[in-house]
Order: C-alpha cells, then structure tokens, then sequence
C-alpha cells in the first residue's frame, strides 16, 4: 500500500496534468448536460402536442375563451392547455433588480406537470383544473418572486393574487413557468375571434368534428431542435464548451505522453527481459491508473467546490448529474491516457528479443 502512494517528482507533475484535465471536462460535461437538459426537456413536451389556432369565421359572431374551452371538451378532448401566456414578474425583494419573464400555462382537464418534473408541494386535482379557483404550481425561478398574505404563499399573476401549492423541480425548460387552471383567467370571458390552444397529439384529431362553417382550424406540429444546433446557438454557452474541450484534449494528450516517456525506460527494461507485451501492457494500465486516479480523485473534490458556488450564483449553470458527470469524466480521461501511452510505446511494443538476436 505505501508502495503504491509512494510518487517520484515526475508523477506529482503528472498527476497535476490529470487534475486540469479532469476538472475541464467535468466542466465541459456539465455546461453541455445542463443547456441539453432544457431542449431534451422541450422536445419532450412539444412531442406530446399540437399547436392548434382556431379562428371564428364570421366575426359578429364572436366567443369567449371559456365558450371555446367548453367547446373543446365537449368533443372528447381532455387534455390540452393555453399557449405559453406571458406575465412580467415584478421584484418582490429589495435584492431583486430585473422582472422576471414568467410563462403562463392555463391547463384543462387531465393536463398533468407531474408527467415532465418533480412537483414539490402537492398538484392539482382533476377538479381543480377545470374550476376557477386562483391557484398556481410555479418553477423554482419564479419562487424568488412570491409573497405572503396571511401566512400563504402568493405570487402576482394578471393582477391577481395565485395562491401556491405546488413548486416544478429538477426542471431546466419549466424553471419560470407557472400553471394555472385555464379558467381561473381573469379575462376567461372576453370575446374574441381567434384562440390557441396545446392539445394533446392523441386528441387533437376530434377537432375536425367543429363545425368548418363556423370556425376555421389550424393545426401545427410543436417546433423541436437538435441539442448540437442549439448549444450553437447559445454561443456564449458553445464557446464556453469548445474552449474546455481543447483545453481537456490538449492538457491530457500532453501529460499522457509524458507518463509515456517516463515508462519508456522500464519498459524497454521488460522487453529485453522478454517480457511479453501482455506484461507490458498491464505495466501501461497500472502507471496510468495510478496517476490518473489520484488526479481524479482531486479534480473530483475541486468540480465539487466550484460547481456548488457556480449554481448558487448562476442559478444551475453546471446542473445536478454529479454522479453521472464522475463517471463519465473518469472513463474519458483513463482511456484516453492509456490509448496515448500505448500509441507513444509502440516502437518499443513492436520490439522483439528473439528476432533482433536472430
């Protein structure tokens, strides 16, 4: 055991080379994860329905959003909502400066949240999504913005005060989104002449059985994106990326060579031994083991540190797949360093005692 903590200079060196690169493409994974999380999370939910726009035809015949959702689910359909519906959060602490961008969903009938994220609190009840009752499930950014009447926490939607029971968590895409029942709308009774609604791609068909004389229906499907387009498009996030990739791959390769050339020595040693290149392959993995893992282990603590600090004041800009992140930061790092080292011995792995004496 003392035997295996026991390091030269040259790998105190080289363990420092595998804790930049592990902490690089821990950072790398993370800052991916995290901004693929929110599409991976949006496409989910938009494969799931339909953008439908429903427009009355003649317009001295107008209708209120609550005729037209009672329309709706007297055709059988029971699961749909809004469209994203916007209200500016206005700061409710001294510490808050900017408003908050708040996307609004009126759900109807068995919409469930519960089905894309954890719900801390309690949901909704079937009942309670088809009444008018002012209460809301808000997402964890928008829970800097509630207050309290009467010890009960409240948030500011339409002028009008939503009673919260329930907060979205573990949830990139839904972060500042806030349900509410459909009909809880303080404007539920104007008259309008065209509507849009999400309804469900498993009930959206029997929408064709509205009458075309009286409306005119429009049906989309919801817009999804590939997660490479889109970390392109956040290109503070894609620099961000592209420099911990060259910064990991570069550092790694460098300091592999260099456990490389280090071994270089011993292992010419075995081959004139007659060691077999098994034997020597096993020296290869045990060196690089050795020093990768202690290196690991150090980046893992310093990841740990920073990616709690970075959350806290970047609201979730690393993410929470600490595990999944260890794993497969250590996986990459132990190949690539032992796929370096053999690429770098394999003069000296070609060698061959018995034919050089020959």
């Amino acid at each position: 055991m003392r035997k295996i903590f026991k390091l030269k200079k040259i790998e105190i060196f080289l363990i420092m080379g595998f804790i930049i690169s592990f902490y690089s493409f821990s950072m790398l994974i993370g800052y991916c994860s995290n901004s693929a999380s929110e599409i991976i999370e949006r496409n989910r939910f938009h494969r799931r329905y339909k953008d439908v726009e429903i427009a009355i035809n003649n317009l001295e015949e107008l209708e209120s959003i609550e005729q037209m959702i009672d329309n709706i689910y007297d055709l059988g359909i029971r699961k749909f909502t809004s469209k994203y519906l916007t209200s500016a959060q206005e700061p409710v602490k001294e510490s808050q400066e900017n408003v908050l961008r708040n996307e609004v969903l009126g759900a109807y009938g068995s919409f469930d949240m519960g089905e894309y994220c954890e719900i801390e609190g309690r949901n909704f009840t079937s009942e309670e999504t088809m009444s008018n009752e002012k209460i809301a499930i808000i997402g964890e950014r928008v829970n800097d913005y509630i207050y309290e009447i009467n010890n009960e926490k409240y948030i500011k939607l339409f002028n009008d005060d939503y009673k919260v029971i329930g907060i979205l968590k573990n949830t990139k895409n839904f972060s500042r989104t806030t349900i509410i029942p459909f009909k809880s709308l303080n404007f539920i009774n104007n008259n309008y002449d065209k509507f849009g609604f999400l309804v469900s791609k498993d009930e959206y068909k029997k929408l064709e059985e509205l009458s075309k004389e009286k409306y005119s229906t429009e049906i989309n499907a919801m817009p999804t994106k590939f997660i490479v387009s889109y970390l392109y498009q956040i290109e503070d996030v894609f620099r961000e990326c592209i420099f911990q990739l060259i910064l990991s791959l570069a550092n790694l390769i460098l300091f592999s060579v260099f456990i490389a050339s280090d071994m270089k020595k011993d292992i010419s040693i075995m081959k004139v031994l007659g060691c077999t290149n098994r034997d020597v392959f096993k020296e290869i993995i045990k060196k690089n083991i050795k020093v990768a893992t202690i290196g690991n282990l150090i980046g893992i603590v310093l990841f740990k540190i920073s990616s709690s600090i970075i959350d806290v004041a970047f609201v979730s800009k690393i993410g929470n797949t600490f595990t999944t992140n260890m794993i497969i930061t250590s996986i990459i790092c132990y190949c690539i360093s032992i796929l370096i080292s053999i690429a770098t011995l394999k003069n000296i792995l070609k060698f061959k005692v018995i034919k050089e004496i020959r």
